[in-house]
């Protein structure tokens, strides 16, 4: 991708799951742990992390950063994110969508060229996902001075940056599927459940 910015990702793998009794990233699912589908999605992005207080995911070969603010949800670890990564943009993606693919990520990944904006947010049927979106560096301060007042909703912090949303295409990608979240043990053996594609 030919642009004048550099791009990174970060997986935010936060810790035990309160639905799930243990930690969401590190439960089997098809023969891999999680958080090893995102892995997959996004390795083809060189300076990729893994944000989480837990050192067990040392194991996958990334470099691991822990919150640098703790309790502070997803916002936190999307601070922690950037301020270690080492590229202008960054993909932040929870490890528990085990269907997104590469292909939905470049899609993300082309809106960075010329943006003046602060976050690239997909939204689709009226959602918006926080969780599976592009960060710039620059805007660390804001988020910053948004957690240090405690206000940790993703809906006032996007409110708060200079956001872009992106409407997923209905033609291209199924939202319902990318978005899934691995909320409950009865998520993971749900039979509606198509095999995952790259």
């Amino acid at each position: 991708m030919e642009d004048r910015f550099t791009y990174g990702a970060f997986i935010l793998a936060g810790g035990k799951s309160s639905r799930m009794g243990t930690d969401k990233g590190l439960m089997d699912f098809r023969g891999k742990k999680m958080i090893e589908h995102v892995l997959d999605a996004s390795s083809s992005i060189q300076d990729l992390n893994i944000i989480s207080n837990n050192e067990a995911y040392r194991q996958f070969g990334k470099r691991v950063y822990p919150d640098i603010y703790k309790n502070c949800g997803p916002l936190g670890g999307i601070h922690s994110g950037i301020y270690n990564s080492k590229s202008d943009w960054n993909l932040a993606i929870t490890c528990d969508l085990p269907f997104v693919t590469w292909d939905f990520i470049f899609f993300l990944l082309k809106k960075i060229h010329g943006n003046p904006f602060d976050a690239i947010v997909p939204v689709h049927d009226g959602k918006v996902e926080p969780l599976c979106a592009l960060y710039y560096k620059y805007c660390l301060p804001k988020i910053e001075a948004m957690i240090q007042k405690k206000e940790l909703k993703m809906q006032t912090v996007l409110e708060k940056l200079n956001t872009m949303y992106v409407e997923v295409p209905k033609d291209r990608f199924d939202a319902s599927l990318l978005f899934r979240n691995m909320n409950s043990l009865s998520d993971l053996s749900a039979s509606d459940l198509p095999q995952r594609t790259s």
